[in-house]
Protein backbone atom coordinates (compact mmCIF):
# COMPACT_ATOMS: atom_id res chain seq x y z
CA UNK A 1 0.00 0.00 0.00
CA UNK A 2 2.20 3.21 -1.21
CA UNK A 3 0.32 5.32 1.43
CA UNK A 4 1.87 3.27 4.10
CA UNK A 5 5.46 3.21 3.08
CA UNK A 6 6.60 6.10 4.52
CA UNK A 7 5.20 5.27 8.02
CA UNK A 8 6.94 1.70 7.49
CA UNK A 9 10.06 2.81 6.38
CA UNK A 10 10.11 5.54 9.77
CA UNK A 11 9.22 2.41 11.86
CA UNK A 12 11.85 0.35 10.66
CA UNK A 13 14.68 2.60 10.41
CA UNK A 14 13.82 3.27 14.52
CA UNK A 15 14.91 0.14 15.07
CA UNK A 16 18.45 -1.18 15.91
CA UNK A 17 20.06 -2.04 12.55
CA UNK A 18 21.17 -5.10 13.93
CA UNK A 19 17.37 -6.06 14.43
CA UNK A 20 16.76 -9.46 12.45
CA UNK A 21 14.65 -9.00 8.83
CA UNK A 22 15.13 -4.60 9.59
CA UNK A 23 17.16 -4.42 6.68
CA UNK A 24 15.16 -7.12 4.81
CA UNK A 25 12.06 -5.49 4.65
CA UNK A 26 13.80 -2.20 4.05
CA UNK A 27 14.92 -3.75 0.98
CA UNK A 28 11.70 -5.23 -0.17
CA UNK A 29 9.73 -2.14 0.61
CA UNK A 30 12.65 0.28 -1.45
CA UNK A 31 12.49 -2.20 -4.11
CA UNK A 32 8.33 -1.83 -4.86
CA UNK A 33 9.13 2.12 -4.80
CA UNK A 34 11.52 1.76 -7.11
CA UNK A 35 14.53 2.63 -5.55
CA UNK A 36 16.67 0.29 -6.60
CA UNK A 37 19.83 1.44 -5.00
CA UNK A 38 18.72 1.72 -1.29
CA UNK A 39 17.34 -1.32 -1.80
CA UNK A 40 20.02 -3.23 -2.71
CA UNK A 41 21.52 -1.46 -0.11
CA UNK A 42 19.35 -2.90 2.52
CA UNK A 43 19.63 -6.17 1.20
CA UNK A 44 23.50 -6.28 1.66
CA UNK A 45 23.28 -4.72 5.16
CA UNK A 46 20.87 -7.89 5.98
CA UNK A 47 23.18 -10.05 4.23
CA UNK A 48 26.23 -9.45 5.71
CA UNK A 49 24.94 -9.23 9.10
CA UNK A 50 23.05 -12.61 9.34
CA UNK A 51 24.85 -15.47 7.43
CA UNK A 52 21.22 -17.46 7.11
CA UNK A 53 19.53 -14.23 5.27
CA UNK A 54 19.11 -16.40 2.34
CA UNK A 55 16.31 -14.38 0.89
CA UNK A 56 18.11 -11.19 1.45
CA UNK A 57 21.65 -11.94 0.12
CA UNK A 58 19.65 -13.58 -2.93
CA UNK A 59 17.92 -10.37 -3.68
CA UNK A 60 21.35 -9.30 -3.65
CA UNK A 61 22.59 -10.68 -6.12
CA UNK A 62 19.63 -10.56 -8.30
CA UNK A 63 19.80 -6.81 -7.98
CA UNK A 64 23.61 -6.74 -9.07
CA UNK A 65 22.91 -8.95 -11.60
CA UNK A 66 19.55 -6.90 -13.17
CA UNK A 67 22.42 -3.65 -12.87
CA UNK A 68 25.01 -5.19 -14.82
CA UNK A 69 27.45 -4.61 -11.38
CA UNK A 70 29.81 -7.85 -11.86
CA UNK A 71 32.60 -6.93 -10.11
CA UNK A 72 30.76 -6.84 -6.83
CA UNK A 73 28.74 -9.77 -7.61
CA UNK A 74 31.71 -11.92 -8.85
CA UNK A 75 33.04 -10.87 -5.34
CA UNK A 76 29.84 -12.11 -3.42
CA UNK A 77 29.70 -15.01 -5.23
CA UNK A 78 33.43 -15.85 -3.81
CA UNK A 79 31.92 -16.28 -0.02
CA UNK A 80 29.85 -19.08 0.76
CA UNK A 81 26.65 -17.77 2.17
CA UNK A 82 26.03 -15.64 -1.20
CA UNK A 83 27.04 -18.21 -2.73
CA UNK A 84 25.05 -21.32 -1.16
CA UNK A 85 21.57 -18.68 -1.85
CA UNK A 86 21.21 -19.64 -5.40
CA UNK A 87 20.78 -23.45 -6.98
CA UNK A 88 23.40 -24.01 -9.35
CA UNK A 89 20.54 -23.62 -12.38
CA UNK A 90 19.94 -20.36 -11.33
CA UNK A 91 23.60 -19.32 -11.43
CA UNK A 92 24.19 -20.37 -14.61
CA UNK A 93 23.12 -17.32 -16.61
CA UNK A 94 24.23 -14.99 -14.23
CA UNK A 95 27.91 -16.73 -14.23
CA UNK A 96 27.71 -16.34 -18.00
CA UNK A 97 26.92 -12.86 -18.10
CA UNK A 98 29.65 -12.27 -16.20
CA UNK A 99 32.36 -13.82 -17.82
CA UNK A 100 32.81 -16.16 -14.77
CA UNK A 101 33.54 -19.34 -16.91
CA UNK A 102 35.25 -21.18 -14.11
CA UNK A 103 32.38 -20.39 -12.34
CA UNK A 104 30.04 -21.43 -14.59
CA UNK A 105 31.56 -24.78 -15.28
CA UNK A 106 31.76 -25.94 -11.65
CA UNK A 107 27.53 -24.71 -11.76
CA UNK A 108 27.18 -26.84 -15.11
CA UNK A 109 28.34 -29.71 -13.62
CA UNK A 110 26.47 -29.30 -10.14
CA UNK A 111 23.33 -28.86 -11.95
CA UNK A 112 23.92 -31.97 -13.45
CA UNK A 113 24.67 -33.69 -10.08
CA UNK A 114 21.42 -32.64 -8.87
CA UNK A 115 19.23 -34.28 -11.26
CA UNK A 116 20.89 -37.74 -10.08
CA UNK A 117 18.05 -37.82 -7.26
CA UNK A 118 16.00 -41.44 -6.51
CA UNK A 119 14.13 -42.87 -7.96
CA UNK A 120 14.66 -40.51 -11.35
CA UNK A 121 17.96 -42.34 -11.66
CA UNK A 122 16.83 -45.79 -12.49
CA UNK A 123 14.80 -45.23 -15.62
CA UNK A 124 18.33 -43.66 -17.58
CA UNK A 125 20.57 -46.41 -15.71
CA UNK A 126 17.89 -49.06 -17.03
CA UNK A 127 17.92 -48.10 -20.73
CA UNK A 128 21.83 -47.49 -20.63
CA UNK A 129 22.54 -50.94 -19.50
CA UNK A 130 20.08 -52.75 -21.89
CA UNK A 131 21.97 -50.91 -24.68
CA UNK A 132 25.15 -52.12 -22.78
CA UNK A 133 24.54 -55.47 -22.74
CA UNK A 134 24.15 -55.78 -26.40
CA UNK A 135 27.39 -53.91 -27.45
CA UNK A 136 28.92 -56.93 -24.87
CA UNK A 137 27.54 -59.16 -27.21
CA UNK A 138 29.46 -58.38 -30.13
CA UNK A 139 32.75 -58.98 -28.46
CA UNK A 140 34.34 -60.85 -25.27
CA UNK A 141 33.78 -59.19 -21.79
CA UNK A 142 36.51 -59.11 -19.54
CA UNK A 143 37.10 -57.08 -16.31
CA UNK A 144 38.97 -54.56 -18.77
CA UNK A 145 35.95 -54.30 -21.33
CA UNK A 146 34.02 -53.13 -18.33
CA UNK A 147 36.07 -50.97 -16.62
CA UNK A 148 36.69 -49.28 -20.13
CA UNK A 149 33.07 -49.25 -21.26
CA UNK A 150 32.09 -47.59 -17.55
CA UNK A 151 34.90 -45.21 -17.97
CA UNK A 152 33.47 -44.43 -21.47
CA UNK A 153 30.01 -44.24 -20.50
CA UNK A 154 31.23 -41.56 -17.46
CA UNK A 155 33.06 -39.30 -20.29
CA UNK A 156 29.82 -39.44 -22.01
CA UNK A 157 28.20 -38.26 -19.12
CA UNK A 158 31.13 -35.08 -18.64
CA UNK A 159 30.69 -34.36 -22.15
CA UNK A 160 26.86 -33.81 -21.78
CA UNK A 161 27.73 -31.30 -19.17
CA UNK A 162 30.39 -29.58 -21.54
CA UNK A 163 27.61 -29.34 -24.06
CA UNK A 164 25.22 -27.34 -21.41
CA UNK A 165 28.64 -25.32 -20.57
CA UNK A 166 28.46 -24.75 -24.71
CA UNK A 167 24.87 -24.22 -24.60
CA UNK A 168 25.40 -20.97 -22.39
CA UNK A 169 27.91 -19.21 -23.54
CA UNK A 170 26.41 -19.63 -27.46
CA UNK A 171 22.86 -18.42 -26.38
CA UNK A 172 24.10 -15.79 -23.87
CA UNK A 173 27.13 -14.39 -24.94
CA UNK A 174 27.09 -14.72 -28.98
CA UNK A 175 22.91 -14.88 -29.18
CA UNK A 176 23.11 -18.04 -31.37
CA UNK A 177 19.38 -19.66 -30.03
CA UNK A 178 16.45 -20.99 -31.81
CA UNK A 179 13.50 -18.25 -32.55
CA UNK A 180 10.80 -19.84 -33.75
CA UNK A 181 9.83 -16.63 -35.58
CA UNK A 182 12.69 -17.11 -37.99
CA UNK A 183 12.88 -18.58 -41.67
CA UNK A 184 12.70 -22.40 -41.75
CA UNK A 185 16.39 -22.19 -43.36
CA UNK A 186 17.88 -19.96 -40.53
CA UNK A 187 16.29 -22.83 -37.95
CA UNK A 188 17.60 -25.74 -39.58
CA UNK A 189 21.41 -23.81 -39.38
CA UNK A 190 20.42 -23.33 -35.84
CA UNK A 191 20.10 -27.41 -35.37
CA UNK A 192 22.95 -28.06 -37.31
CA UNK A 193 25.34 -25.73 -36.84
CA UNK A 194 24.54 -25.19 -33.01
CA UNK A 195 23.02 -28.25 -31.55
CA UNK A 196 24.50 -30.54 -33.92
CA UNK A 197 27.82 -29.45 -33.88
CA UNK A 198 28.28 -28.79 -30.21
CA UNK A 199 26.49 -32.07 -29.07
CA UNK A 200 28.51 -34.27 -31.68
CA UNK A 201 31.62 -32.05 -31.10
CA UNK A 202 31.61 -32.42 -27.47
CA UNK A 203 30.81 -36.19 -27.39
CA UNK A 204 34.04 -36.84 -29.90
CA UNK A 205 36.25 -34.48 -27.59
CA UNK A 206 35.52 -36.76 -24.67
CA UNK A 207 36.32 -39.65 -26.75
CA UNK A 208 39.95 -38.34 -27.42
CA UNK A 209 41.19 -39.13 -24.05
CA UNK A 210 39.54 -43.05 -24.29
CA UNK A 211 40.86 -43.35 -27.69
CA UNK A 212 44.81 -42.64 -26.55
CA UNK A 213 44.61 -44.50 -23.96
CA UNK A 214 43.61 -48.00 -25.74
CA UNK A 215 45.58 -46.69 -28.93
CA UNK A 216 48.42 -48.94 -28.25
CA UNK A 217 45.83 -52.38 -28.62
CA UNK A 218 45.05 -51.09 -32.10
CA UNK A 219 41.56 -53.00 -31.63
CA UNK A 220 39.18 -51.39 -34.07
CA UNK A 221 35.90 -53.14 -32.01
CA UNK A 222 37.04 -51.96 -28.38
CA UNK A 223 37.26 -48.10 -30.39
CA UNK A 224 33.82 -48.91 -31.83
CA UNK A 225 31.77 -49.79 -28.42
CA UNK A 226 33.46 -47.18 -26.46
CA UNK A 227 32.95 -44.42 -28.60
CA UNK A 228 29.18 -45.62 -28.37
CA UNK A 229 29.78 -45.84 -24.75
CA UNK A 230 30.34 -42.14 -24.80
CA UNK A 231 27.73 -41.88 -26.25
CA UNK A 232 25.37 -43.90 -25.13
CA UNK A 233 26.76 -41.30 -21.28
CA UNK A 234 26.00 -38.57 -22.88
CA UNK A 235 22.15 -39.47 -23.76
CA UNK A 236 21.73 -40.88 -20.17
CA UNK A 237 22.32 -37.86 -18.63
CA UNK A 238 20.61 -35.85 -20.42
CA UNK A 239 17.92 -38.47 -19.79
CA UNK A 240 17.88 -36.97 -16.19
CA UNK A 241 15.73 -34.50 -17.12
CA UNK A 242 13.65 -35.83 -19.16
CA UNK A 243 12.82 -38.82 -16.71
CA UNK A 244 11.84 -36.22 -13.46
CA UNK A 245 9.01 -38.19 -13.43
CA UNK A 246 10.47 -41.50 -13.52
CA UNK A 247 8.03 -44.00 -14.53
CA UNK A 248 6.41 -41.39 -17.43
CA UNK A 249 6.11 -44.66 -20.08
CA UNK A 250 5.40 -42.28 -23.08
CA UNK A 251 9.17 -40.47 -22.21
CA UNK A 252 11.38 -43.67 -20.99
CA UNK A 253 9.95 -45.55 -24.13
CA UNK A 254 10.53 -43.27 -26.53
CA UNK A 255 13.93 -42.00 -25.30
CA UNK A 256 15.18 -45.52 -25.35
CA UNK A 257 14.23 -46.40 -28.62
CA UNK A 258 15.64 -42.19 -30.58
CA UNK A 259 17.46 -40.45 -28.02
CA UNK A 260 19.80 -43.60 -26.40
CA UNK A 261 20.20 -44.96 -30.23
CA UNK A 262 21.14 -41.55 -31.97
CA UNK A 263 23.68 -40.42 -29.64
CA UNK A 264 25.51 -43.96 -29.21
CA UNK A 265 24.89 -44.60 -33.15
CA UNK A 266 26.51 -40.91 -34.31
CA UNK A 267 29.38 -40.88 -31.98
CA UNK A 268 29.89 -44.78 -32.50
CA UNK A 269 30.49 -44.03 -35.99
CA UNK A 270 32.17 -40.99 -36.02
CA UNK A 271 34.52 -42.02 -32.67
CA UNK A 272 35.01 -45.16 -34.84
CA UNK A 273 36.77 -43.47 -37.52
CA UNK A 274 38.50 -41.08 -35.16
CA UNK A 275 40.19 -44.16 -33.75
CA UNK A 276 41.25 -45.09 -37.15
CA UNK A 277 42.52 -42.02 -38.16
CA UNK A 278 44.87 -42.44 -34.50
CA UNK A 279 46.07 -46.02 -35.92
CA UNK A 280 46.77 -44.84 -39.14
CA UNK A 281 48.78 -41.78 -37.90
CA UNK A 282 46.93 -39.42 -39.54
CA UNK A 283 45.81 -41.33 -42.73
CA UNK A 284 42.29 -41.86 -43.42
CA UNK A 285 41.52 -38.29 -41.63
CA UNK A 286 39.13 -37.32 -44.70
CA UNK A 287 37.18 -40.52 -44.02
CA UNK A 288 37.06 -39.19 -40.16
CA UNK A 289 36.19 -35.44 -41.61
CA UNK A 290 33.21 -36.82 -43.86
CA UNK A 291 31.81 -38.98 -40.81
CA UNK A 292 32.07 -36.42 -38.42
CA UNK A 293 30.42 -34.17 -41.16
CA UNK A 294 27.49 -36.05 -41.24
CA UNK A 295 26.73 -36.91 -37.84
CA UNK A 296 26.54 -33.46 -37.22
CA UNK A 297 24.27 -32.85 -40.43
CA UNK A 298 21.96 -35.72 -39.30
CA UNK A 299 21.71 -34.92 -35.68
CA UNK A 300 20.64 -31.58 -36.68
CA UNK A 301 18.22 -32.28 -39.11
CA UNK A 302 16.83 -35.06 -36.91
CA UNK A 303 16.15 -32.20 -34.01
CA UNK A 304 15.15 -30.21 -36.75
CA UNK A 305 12.35 -32.83 -38.00
CA UNK A 306 11.00 -33.58 -34.54
CA UNK A 307 11.02 -29.56 -33.33
CA UNK A 308 10.27 -27.39 -36.35
CA UNK A 309 6.62 -26.85 -36.62
CA UNK A 310 7.21 -25.85 -39.89
CA UNK A 311 8.32 -29.57 -40.33
CA UNK A 312 5.56 -30.59 -38.29
CA UNK A 313 4.19 -32.95 -41.03
CA UNK A 314 7.47 -34.70 -42.07
CA UNK A 315 8.15 -35.79 -38.55
CA UNK A 316 7.91 -39.65 -39.41
CA UNK A 317 11.41 -39.27 -41.66
CA UNK A 318 12.61 -38.01 -38.06
CA UNK A 319 11.77 -42.29 -36.86
CA UNK A 320 12.54 -43.53 -40.70
CA UNK A 321 16.29 -41.17 -40.41
CA UNK A 322 16.93 -42.90 -37.18
CA UNK A 323 16.30 -46.37 -38.18
CA UNK A 324 18.99 -45.27 -41.04
CA UNK A 325 21.38 -44.48 -38.77
CA UNK A 326 21.05 -46.97 -36.09
CA UNK A 327 21.60 -49.59 -39.20
CA UNK A 328 25.15 -47.97 -39.87
CA UNK A 329 26.47 -48.24 -36.71
CA UNK A 330 25.03 -52.04 -35.87
CA UNK A 331 26.22 -52.85 -39.48
CA UNK A 332 29.61 -51.62 -39.04
CA UNK A 333 29.64 -53.38 -35.75
CA UNK A 334 28.95 -56.54 -37.24
CA UNK A 335 31.62 -56.37 -39.74
CA UNK A 336 33.99 -56.66 -36.52
CA UNK A 337 32.02 -59.29 -34.87
CA UNK A 338 34.76 -61.02 -32.32
CA UNK A 339 33.60 -64.66 -32.78
CA UNK A 340 35.93 -66.20 -30.11
CA UNK A 341 33.05 -67.77 -27.47
CA UNK A 342 30.40 -66.46 -29.45
CA UNK A 343 27.62 -69.09 -28.67
CA UNK A 344 28.38 -68.41 -25.22
CA UNK A 345 27.51 -64.97 -24.71
CA UNK A 346 23.74 -62.85 -24.86
CA UNK A 347 21.57 -62.56 -28.07
CA UNK A 348 21.54 -59.02 -28.62
CA UNK A 349 18.00 -59.47 -30.11
CA UNK A 350 17.08 -61.31 -26.52
CA UNK A 351 18.45 -58.63 -24.55
CA UNK A 352 16.58 -56.04 -26.87
CA UNK A 353 13.24 -57.92 -26.45
CA UNK A 354 13.40 -59.25 -22.83
CA UNK A 355 15.05 -55.54 -21.77
CA UNK A 356 11.74 -53.36 -23.79
CA UNK A 357 9.53 -55.90 -21.97
CA UNK A 358 10.56 -55.31 -18.63
CA UNK A 359 11.02 -51.37 -18.96
CA UNK A 360 7.69 -51.43 -20.63
CA UNK A 361 5.96 -53.57 -17.57
CA UNK A 362 7.65 -51.70 -15.03
CA UNK A 363 6.50 -48.14 -16.09
CA UNK A 364 2.95 -49.26 -16.69
CA UNK A 365 3.03 -51.07 -12.91
CA UNK A 366 4.39 -47.56 -11.26
CA UNK A 367 2.48 -45.32 -13.58
CA UNK A 368 -0.95 -47.02 -12.65
CA UNK A 369 0.54 -46.77 -8.81
CA UNK A 370 -0.02 -42.84 -9.42
CA UNK A 371 -2.68 -42.94 -11.48
CA UNK A 372 -6.17 -44.60 -12.19
CA UNK A 373 -5.23 -48.03 -14.29
CA UNK A 374 -7.60 -46.78 -16.71
CA UNK A 375 -5.46 -43.57 -17.78
CA UNK A 376 -2.12 -45.29 -17.71
CA UNK A 377 -3.16 -48.14 -19.70
CA UNK A 378 -4.41 -45.77 -22.34
CA UNK A 379 -1.35 -43.49 -22.61
CA UNK A 380 0.43 -46.86 -22.18
CA UNK A 381 -1.09 -48.14 -25.34
CA UNK A 382 -0.60 -45.24 -27.31
CA UNK A 383 3.01 -44.61 -26.44
CA UNK A 384 3.84 -48.25 -27.45
CA UNK A 385 1.53 -47.86 -30.86
CA UNK A 386 3.41 -45.00 -31.96
CA UNK A 387 6.83 -46.79 -31.22
CA UNK A 388 6.03 -50.32 -32.32
CA UNK A 389 7.59 -49.73 -36.22
CA UNK A 390 10.72 -48.20 -34.53
CA UNK A 391 10.88 -51.40 -32.43
CA UNK A 392 10.27 -53.43 -35.31
CA UNK A 393 13.61 -51.99 -37.22
CA UNK A 394 16.12 -52.72 -34.05
CA UNK A 395 14.46 -56.39 -34.50
CA UNK A 396 15.21 -56.95 -37.46
CA UNK A 397 18.52 -55.72 -37.48
CA UNK A 398 19.53 -57.63 -34.30
CA UNK A 399 17.52 -60.86 -36.03
CA UNK A 400 19.90 -60.87 -38.38
CA UNK A 401 23.08 -60.52 -36.77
Amino acid sequence: MPDRRSSAIEKLTALPENTRFRNEFLGDIYLISKKNDQALAHYLAEGNTFPDARYSQRSALLELWRNQDFAQLNSLLSRPGFRGCLRAGELMPILTDSRNFPGLLRATFQQSLDQFQFPEIFPPLFTALIWSLIFFSFSSVTGRTVTLSVTAFLLGVISACLTLFTLMIQERIQGFTFDPTDSALSQIIYFVAGVGLREEGMKLLCFVPMAIWILPRKNDLEGFILAGMVGLGFASEENFSYFQNAFDHTVVWSRFLTANALHFSLTGVSGYFFFRMLVGKGRGWENFLTNFLIAVTAHGLYDALISMPALESYSVLGLIALALIAYRYFDLLRDHLDIDGLHLRLSPLGVFVLGSAVLLCSTLIFSAGLTSFGQAFGTFAMSVGGMIPLAFAFISRFRDI
